[in-house]
């Protein structure tokens, strides 16, 4: 492990700490999953976020504990970020902190919405993970992979952002529901947050990118050619006379 400018080369610890939280993830999806699955074909879509039976099963109670300490250990994250020297962007870290946070804030509580909230994020992190670890095994991977979990990371927002709100409807309509009112609001305004920062987080990253945007040394240049027209035309000799060989100067470097 040698320490560079750009920080720490971690990439060998790094492809270990991804593969271990993917298959955490999927152990995680094969583990909780089914039980989900059932109450949703037997018990019908309201008792999957209004019926905590989960709690009854030992097993599966323990992957919720797993699920709940694992947000704790996703902390290394950020220390990865930040020993290579890389941007930490605001996403991240107020992701991983309110993440944690609400996590251990309703274990006690046994919310029936927490159901949804550990099978999502299960499911979408066993892919997210993975990769993860492909990148840091220098594997290449298309952007479209990139936007694909991206899109799939703001539709759970979403249904989380749903089913809180449905949870929260029914607490203050007095329908029975397995969860405490505070819990519901808690759970709501998190899912809201989430689902801004990471539409805008697609937005800036995928949309607006996607259209370059001019340097401001790219526009001086243009209002210098437009406030002076020798300039133009003697920038025009000065490319023909450059490229007059068939070879650019920048064609001639190759990037490292």
């Amino acid at each position: 492990m040698s320490y560079r400018k750009t920080g720490y080369d971690l990439r060998r610890y790094l492809t270990a700490w991804n593969c271990f939280l993917s298959v955490f993830s999927i152990m995680g999806v094969i583990r909780c999953l089914p039980e989900f699955i059932h109450i949703l074909y037997t018990k019908g879509f309201n008792a999957s976020f209004c019926d905590a039976s989960y709690y009854e099963d030992v097993r599966l109670n323990i992957w919720y504990l797993y699920f709940t300490l694992s947000k704790a250990l996703e902390l290394l994250d950020t220390m990865f970020i930040v020993l290579r020297k890389q941007r930490l962007i605001t996403l991240h870290w107020v992701h991983h902190v309110l993440t944690l946070t609400y996590s251990w804030y309703v274990f006690g509580d046994v919310p029936a919405t927490a159901r949804w909230m550990v099978n999502m994020n299960f499911l979408i992190h066993s892919m997210m993970y993975t990769y993860y670890a492909l990148k840091a095994m220098r594997f290449v991977i298309p952007r479209v992979v990139n936007i694909t979990i991206t899109s799939l990371q703001i539709a759970q927002m979403f249904a989380g952002l749903f089913i809180n709100y449905l949870a929260l409807h029914y607490k203050l309509s007095g329908i029975p529901c397995d969860l405490s009112r505070k819990v519901a609001i808690f759970g709501f305004s998190l899912y809201f947050l989430f689902f801004l920062l990471f539409m805008n987080f697609f937005i800036r990253s995928y949309v607006l990118k996607s259209t370059p945007q001019k340097t401001k040394q790219q526009q001086l240049k243009e209002y210098k050619s437009i406030c002076r027209p020798d300039v133009n035309q003697n920038t025009s000799q000065q490319n023909h006379n450059h490229y007059s060989n068939g070879i650019s100067s920048e064609n001639a470097k190759k990037n490292i």
